[in-house]
């Protein structure tokens, strides 16, 4: 199968930025490309920052070439108009139009609830400042992909102090927690499918800890989230203690899932476009192999696309291998030539 191409947006001024790399913490996008990579390296990744652009001339006409798009974090507040902010919103917009598969994190999030007629606000609640207790999925969180094999109430990075409270219609809320009603949500939008996430699988707990030291005079001076430098010290120190039971695995499993239902989309529609093939010589090939006891399950894509194995496995394909190879060895008991599809 072909590299997956992912857009990755980036939130932040580009002067937020510069002032990152002087303090030695990575942009966000550079943060989520290294999470990224470490699931596969089969990802062509292109990043675009819409406040840095008087104009998407450029990239509109290619936009339709990504399977995805990932829109990262941001210290900007929603509410604040800008001409920044207003033209992330209108990229989000283009991007409803044209891009299928969305994973909008943070920011990002409320940016794409803001373009699909949404609310977001500061939180009545407080904020996460580095982590996020306490996140518990729902009924409607457990049955969706994004939080397969996820334990039902978690712990993660985090960094927000603004919350949706106006989900745009037809969205599902997916998890909550006691500062955020609405921790993750799905719902569709032009062309989009777009999981949101107000939390941050893709940033690990010890860029939180740069990230707090960096901001540390806003959080005393301007946020009032701490009174003085002990405090946050303090807090420092609870994050620290996450950080020695956290598991990367089991904290980034939300963007793993995401890049499987990619996966599987694209596996799809290489399956819908195959080329038509002799369907009774496959089965005749699967039942031989049946036959001799050979697991034929995850070459089932490549046999009856007539093509080659896939490059990695996808559980879906994988699954759909199992039943055909059941069908096909039942239809081989019985001494039959071809299989029902």
């Amino acid at each position: 199968m072909k590299n997956l191409n992912l857009l990755v947006v980036e939130g932040n001024l580009q002067k937020e930025n510069d002032t990152f790399k002087k303090s030695g913490i990575p942009t966000h996008a550079e943060s989520l490309k290294e999470s990224l990579s470490y699931y596969t390296s089969d990802l062509n990744i292109d990043v675009f920052n819409p406040c840095s652009e008087l104009s998407f001339d450029k990239i509109l006409p290619n936009v339709k070439k990504y399977d995805g798009l990932i829109w990262g974090g941001s210290s900007l507040n929603i509410y604040n108009d800008c001409i920044e902010i207003r033209r992330q919103i209108s990229f989000m917009k283009e991007c409803f139009n044209n891009i299928k598969k969305i994973l909008a994190l943070c920011w990002g999030m409320q940016v794409a609830v803001t373009a699909a007629g949404g609310e977001v606000k500061k939180s009545s609640n407080g904020a996460h400042i580095g982590i996020a207790n306490d996140i518990e999925i729902n009924k409607n969180g457990l049955n969706h992909p994004l939080y397969i094999s996820k334990n039902k109430k978690f712990n993660s990075p985090a960094f927000n102090f603004d919350e949706v409270v106006t989900l745009p219609e037809g969205a599902i809320n997916l998890a909550s927690n006691k500062i955020n009603k609405i921790q993750s949500i799905h719902f569709k939008s032009g062309v989009s499918d777009v999981w949101g996430l107000q939390y941050h699988p893709e940033i690990t707990y010890h860029k939180m800890i740069s990230l707090i030291r960096f901001r540390k005079d806003r959080l005393i001076n301007v946020r009032k989230c701490f009174k003085d430098e002990k405090e946050i010290q303090n807090h420092i120190n609870f994050i620290e203690q996450e950080i020695k039971v956290s598991e990367k695995d089991s904290r980034m499993l939300e963007l793993k899932n995401w890049l499987n239902y990619l996966k599987a989309a694209k596996l799809k529609q290489s399956f819908d476009f195959a080329p038509v093939v002799d369907r009774d010589a496959v089965c005749r090939w699967h039942a031989r192999q049946a036959g001799h006891g050979h697991d034929v399950a995850t070459d089932c894509y490549h046999e009856a696309c007539a093509r080659r194995q896939p490059d990695f496995a996808d559980l879906h394909v994988v699954s759909l291998g199992r039943v055909l190879q059941a069908r096909i060895s039942r239809q081989a008991e019985r001494g039959l030539g071809h299989a029902n599809w």
